[in-house]
Order: C-alpha cells, then sequence, then structure tokens
C-alpha cells in the first residue's frame, strides 16, 4: 500500500490522522497510561500552582495545543507506513465505541 493519498482517499487520511492524533493527545493530557507513564510525564513537566508554563508543560494541559503535534508527527509517520498512523485511530474508535456502550 503506498503512503500517498489520492483524490478519493483525502477523507480516509483526514479520518485516520484527526482520530488517531486526538487518541494520542487524549492519552497525553487526561489519562495515566500503562504503568501511570503519562501521568509521571505530566507530573515532571506540569509547573506548581502558580508557576509559568513551559512549551512542554502547555502541551501536557491541553489537548488542542497537543493534538496539532501529535496529528502531525501521524502525518509524517504515514509517510512511512500508513499502519503505523491507523493503529492510534483503531484505540481512538474502540474508545469511542466503548463510551457508546456504556451510555446505552
Amino acid at each position: 500500500m503506498s503512503p500517498a493519498v489520492n483524490a478519493e482517499g483525502w477523507l480516509v487520511w483526514a479520518a485516520v490522522l484527526g482520530l488517531g492524533g486526538w487518541r494520542l493527545a487524549s492519552l497525553l493530557v487526561h489519562e495515566e497510561g500503562p504503568f501511570a507513564v503519562f501521568a509521571r510525564l505530566r507530573a515532571a513537566v506540569l509547573p506548581e500552582p502558580g508557576a509559568e508554563y513551559s512549551f512542554a508543560a502547555k502541551l501536557l494541559d491541553c489537548v488542542w495545543c497537543a493534538s496539532i503535534y501529535t496529528t502531525s508527527a501521524l502525518a509524517l509517520a504515514w509517510q512511512l507506513h500508513p499502519a503505523i498512523a491507523a493503529l492510534p485511530a483503531a484505540w481512538g474508535a474502540a474508545v469511542i465505541v466503548e463510551s457508546i456502550v456504556r451510555r446505552g
């Protein structure tokens, strides 16, 4: 499978990157992650209350901010192999389905 996006595939490409980028950003900003790796990362980077935020701290405190970088990284990863970008998108789809099922 070629990583190039043709005219018909741009919507799928955008959906995969958007969903995958959101999932990675959500992991970084909101979740503990396996072995609390994301929680420990946030604890190491986020400042004490009242202190000035660094660039890294701003990224780990805002899903919208983090998603710009995670989605851009996935777009670059897509060039290596589309499956690299599809995996986080599949994680995101699983989370959305689980949220819907729990509400139901």
